[in-house]
């Protein structure tokens, strides 16, 4: 951002008048001309040499175009590494925030139409093709209208051409790259081929559409467009502007300017108040004849047809280069649906990053490791995310992040024009509010306990801004559901839908809303009207997945926007084959035969027994997840246990501790036909991490639902004879879990993050005498204790397998240099004598990516 007062070269800034992903634009003074100009701020992009070049050519093509309809571009330069444009500055409205108040008038929605059209066919007549045309980047001022941000992606005049030279396009930047704002596009740009004159042309036709109709066109990929509640002479202009084949619509702006004339003159003439009656209408017929004639079609003995088709595409959408994204993290269209927002993986960190539907490029955005579950301001300027214990908030221009509040684990937030954020901050508990500029967050709902409820999640605002939905978990799925609620009135709230699956509310410009949610392997929608807060209609498939169980309650898959613009990732269940590998890293066996085993919860989805003759773990059936106990010898499940995730062997291994329910909670079941024993009983998540060589004590984190758990202490140890009373285990760290008993039971290992936000792994004795020693040099997770205690093994943020020699006293510990040993491919456990670790190997890569973004999707539905 420029401050007031800087300075670009002989320009100083006096004001921000606007950001987007497509650079910043501020009202500056010209010191040397002593006017007023806009400054546009171009993207880092631009400061590429090649692209710089080709930049200063377009610039000075579209800077020749002097046209009362055409914003001034006066210069385009760089000061300081920054590139920059001058232009004329404009004072009026731009045409997007005017049809938010509705449709214009017809006559001025004409006349407007025809300046736009003057203004494009002053700019094809010299190669230049806009190929962005929308209401957005058109101004209404006094003196008519401004087309703005003219081609300055799209002239490829090559030095030396003539600028005069009408068959001069645009050169794609990417091969198949779709540039521009998907919603305007014309058929072959969504198709990637060459946008021409008549490209700008089908965009027109959009834009008059919504200038009379105050609602995007029903357009349809390679079908032609019924326009129906507008007079037959501009039914006839639309239809050919809209034509699926370029060759059959109009073939100029010109005669576009030439029919809306026309057209103008009819309108004026029905309108008129003076005058023979017979005369005017004599005059109207005599117009639409002679339009009927130049266009050579009939169109005044067309019937009136009575379907509307409806125009959908949907795009794939490619991870970052050398990256993969991170379903379980949660994706977020920008409310205007310009820009997406996803976590993706890329060498050691999750980052969030964006990319804007008009653009082939991500952009990663600083200071964001370790995002999660992003959701936008109602203006898609700013971004906020869950990271490292905090609520954050970061600008789709860049800059370092802020933080909002603290938080122990989000799960969905929202964000309404007041500048409330109601988001799940503590995953076992209430909504809570806070200010967008950041501040102590308090409570909104109340757990309802007479349903079970447990944890209220993914609120999303209604239009109105003061009602929302979210969606209640409870350890009764009966009693699950979507509920509304206020800002004013959070006490009262009503049931929308039951349902075990969080729902999503979609709110579209162009119809109803939706609610939208996944079952199975199926995107589903039903209209939601938000007045009478009441479903209507059928439900229906939009999307077919699959979604391999990522759904539900725990995470989100879809995003829409307000322009009718859907993202969805889908995910296909992994295959893993149980895999044994020596110290060297090379594979010496395995066990079983491929499944779809989870490895996915912080590698603590799986126990070798302490005989080594049986592992427990995950494995996935459909969308439901199961511990099962496989005899390695035979390499088949022999026991289907209750359990979901983290199962621990018993020392005699008689038994397997394991966690499940909503929140998932403690226990212990017996393998030789025994009762499922309960261990702990809260409204707070339990992770289970290990069980103490004596048989005496359960390891575990509790997430904790206060409002404030800074300080509050989360990891526990539970003694399971006697009162089971949970005794805290190193009160002070409020980021430690992954702990292991060493096999002595004197000291636990332990993740931990309070070195500059990083994993690290720490060893503390037990029970802890407040000291502590660092093991990892450079990040680590995952800490095992070979049988002898004489080595500690963990694995590097990179997913190298690193061991650290050590030697324990009363009074000291004495570790060595850690040492890598080679990459896992998965999660894995070591045998007792460090030399051999069985480890989950995928062996069919996850279909995860890419993301499929769905344009107009609620036309698929029928609404």
């Amino acid at each position: 951002m420029l401050n007031p007062g800087s300075h670009l070269g002989r320009y100083e800034v006096v004001a921000l008048l606007g950001a987007g992903g497509m650079g910043e634009v501020y009202r500056a003074r010209d010191t040397r001309l002593n006017r007023d100009v806009a400054l546009k701020i171009l993207p880092a992009a631009f400061a590429d040499p090649d692209r710089r070049q080709r930049f200063e050519r377009e610039a000075s093509a579209i800077a020749s175009l002097n046209h009362p309809h055409i914003c001034q571009l006066y210069d385009a330069d760089h000061d300081a590494g920054v590139e920059f444009l001058v232009l004329e500055l404009l004072e009026g409205e731009p045409l997007d925030h005017r049809l938010e108040k509705g449709p214009l008038p017809v006559d001025i929605a004409i006349q407007c139409a025809i300046e736009i059209a003057d203004g494009l066919s002053a700019a094809h007549r010299r190669g230049i093709v806009h190929r962005d045309l929308k209401p957005g980047n058109v101004m209404l001022t006094k003196h008519g209208t401004k087309l703005l941000d003219f081609g300055l992606a799209t002239a490829d005049l090559a030095p030396g051409a003539d600028p005069a030279d009408v068959t001069t396009v645009m050169r794609q930047t990417q091969a198949g790259a779709v540039l521009g704002t998907l919603a305007y596009m014309a058929p072959e740009q969504l198709q990637g081929q060459r946008a021409d004159a008549r490209s700008d042309i089908f965009s027109l036709g959009l834009t008059l559409y919504e200038m009379l109709k105050g609602r995007r066109s029903p357009t349809a990929i390679g079908q032609p467009p019924v326009i129906h509640g507008v007079s037959q002479p501009l039914a006839h202009i639309l239809e050919r502007c809209l034509a699926p084949d370029r060759d059959k619509r109009w073939q100029t702006a010109d005669d576009v300017k030439h029919e809306l004339t026309w057209a103008a003159a009819v309108k004026s003439m029905e309108l008129s108040p003076s005058g023979d009656r017979r005369t005017s209408l004599l005059w109207a017929l005599l117009a639409v004849a002679v339009v009927a004639a130049v266009a050579g079609i009939g169109w005044m003995f067309a019937g009136v047809r009575s379907v509307t088709p409806t125009r959908t595409l949907q795009l794939n959408v490619n991870p970052p280069a050398g990256g993969e994204f991170r379903p379980d993290a949660g994706i977020a269209m920008s409310p205007d649906g310009s820009t997406l927002a996803f976590v993706a993986r890329v060498g050691d960190s999750n980052q969030l990053w964006v990319r804007r539907l008009e653009s082939a490029e991500n952009r990663e955005l600083a200071g964001t490791d370790g995002a999660a579950f992003p959701f936008w301001s109602p203006d898609s300027q700013s971004i906020a995310f869950f990271a490292s214990g905090k609520l954050k908030r970061t600008e789709l221009a860049g800059g370092t992040p802020v933080v909002l509040c603290d938080v122990t684990r989000g799960r969905g937030g929202t964000w309404n024009k007041a500048g409330t954020i109601v988001f799940n901050g503590y995953n076992d508990g209430p909504l809570l509010r806070v200010s967008a500029s950041g501040g102590t967050p308090v409570p909104l709902t109340t757990l309802d306990a007479t349903r079970g409820e447990n944890s209220h999640r993914w609120p999303e605002f209604l239009p109105d801004g003061r009602r929302l939905l979210y969606f209640a978990r409870s350890a009764d799925p009966q009693q699950a559901g979507m509920f509304l609620t206020s800002l004013d009135h959070p006490e009262i709230r009503k049931l929308i839908l039951q349902t075990r699956e969080s729902a999503s509310y979609a709110d579209t410009s162009q119809a109803a809303g939706h609610l939208l949610w996944t079952r199975g392997d199926d995107l589903l929608a039903q209209a939601f009207d938000a007045r009478s807060e009441t479903l209507e209609g059928k439900v229906s498939v939009v999307v077919h997945g699959p979604f391999a169980g990522l759904g539900g309650s725990e995470r989100r898959l879809f995003s829409a926007a307000t322009d009718g613009t859907l993202a969805v990732q889908r995910a296909e269940a992994q295959t893993t084959q149980l895999t044994w590998y020596g110290r060297d890293g090379r594979i010496t066996g395995t066990a079983g035969a491929p499944e779809s085993y989870v490895g996915e919860a912080g590698g603590y989805e799986m126990a070798i027994s302490p005989a080594e003759t049986h592992v427990a773990l995950i494995r996935r059936d459909g969308n439901a997840a199961n511990v099962w106990v496989m005899d390695l010898a035979r390499g088949i499940t022999v026991t289907r246990l209750n359990g979901t995730a983290h199962p621990l062997w018993s020392p005699d291994e008689q038994r397997v501790a394991y966690v499940r329910g909503a929140p998932p909670n403690i226990y212990i079941d017996s393998l030789n036909g025994g009762h499922e024993e309960r261990v702990t009983n809260t409204m707070h998540t339990q992770q289970l991490w290990d069980w103490s060589p004596d048989g005496t004590f359960l390891l575990y984190t509790e997430l904790l639902n206060e409002v404030s758990a800074a300080g509050q202490p989360h990891f526990w140890v539970v003694s399971l004879t006697g009162e089971r009373k949970p005794v805290a285990f190193a009160p002070e760290e409020s980021a430690a879990r992954e702990g292991r008993f060493s096999p002595d039971g004197k000291w636990i290992a332990y993740t931990s993050e309070e070195t500059l936000g990083r994993a690290e792994i720490y060893l503390r004795r037990f029970p802890s005498d407040g000291r502590k020693w660092r093991v990892s040099d450079k990040g680590g997770s995952l800490p095992r204790w070979r049988h002898d205690q004489r080595e500690l093994m963990y694995v590097a943020p990179n997913g190298t397998l690193t061991v650290v020699s050590i030697v324990t006293t009363e009074r000291d510990v004495q570790l060595s240099t850690p040492t890598p040993l080679w990459t896992l491919p998965g999660t894995f456990d070591v045998a007792r004598d460090g030399k051999q670790f069985l480890v989950l190997r995928p062996v069919a890569e996850r279909e995860a990516s890419p993301m499929v973004v769905v344009t107009n999707w609620p036309a698929i539905v029928g609404q």
